[in-house]
Order: structure tokens, then sequence, then C-alpha cells
């Protein structure tokens, strides 16, 4: 590492944890880098997520990780949703994180498809519960 690579990393370190004193543009930046791979509906939930359930007496940033954390939380419950049916769970026996995510209308039609038909449309099926939630606004639980 050169110093000036030395300096991006501690420039990179204060956007994280510099109380919103960082530069902006670097902050951004630094944000950007450790977020691109994520989806933003996932991330926007997250962010509200946290913040709706923030009952710290003092408004900190939140640290990178707890986001990144809360991040894939929200991007797993498709898949848990999606391994729930294929395991023929009823409705009624899921979490209601889950059920917040499709109706049991939704949720019978994939029960009612062949294992193989429900496989080979498990990104159809994710795609159109994700379209769903952003029609509705999402869930914010």
């Amino acid at each position: 590492m050169t110093k000036e690579e030395t300096i991006k990393t501690l420039a990179m370190l204060s956007a994280f944890y510099g109380n919103g004193k960082a530069d902006p543009h670097i902050m951004a930046e630094a944000w950007h880098l450790l977020l691109k791979d994520f989806d933003f509906c996932d991330a926007e939930k997250a962010v509200l997520n946290y913040a709706k359930n923030d009952c710290r007496d003092y408004a900190a940033f939140p640290p990178p990780g707890k986001i990144v954390e809360l991040i894939k939380h929200e991007a797993n419950k498709y898949n848990r949703l999606f391994n729930s049916l294929h395991k023929g769970k009823p409705y009624d026996d899921l979490d209601e994180e889950l059920k917040c995510l499709c109706p049991p209308d939704m949720y019978q039609r994939g029960l009612d498809l062949e294992p193989e038909e429900l496989l080979n449309n498990r990104e159809k099926f994710i795609g159109y519960v994700r379209k769903k939630q952003l029609q509705l606004g999402g869930d914010t639980q």
C-alpha cells in the first residue's frame, strides 16, 4: 500500500466512522464500495427497519457492518419464502415476516405447481413477489 492508498483508506474509515464529518464525496464513494452489490430495495427496507427500531438515546450513524447484515437479511427473506414453498410448508405455518411478503393466494398458486415446475420458475416467483412488494410499498416490519 502506498502513502496515497493509506490516506484513501483512512478517508474511507472517516467516511464510515467520522459521524458525518467526512467529505461528502469520499463518504458517498466509501458507502458505494460497500453497498454496490446489493439491491436498492433491500437496502432501503433495511435502513428503514433500522431507523424504525433504533431506540438509542443518541442518533449516531449506524456501523456499516450492521447495515450490510440487515440488507443481507432482507434479501434472504425471499429465498426463505421460496424454500418454504418448495418444501410444501403451509402458509399458516410461515412466520409473520414471510407472510408479509406474499399473500395466501399467491403462495397457494406456488404450492399447486409441480415441484420441478416450481424450481424452474424460482427466479420468476421471487421476481414477482419483489415486484408486488414494490407496488404495495413493501413491508417495514
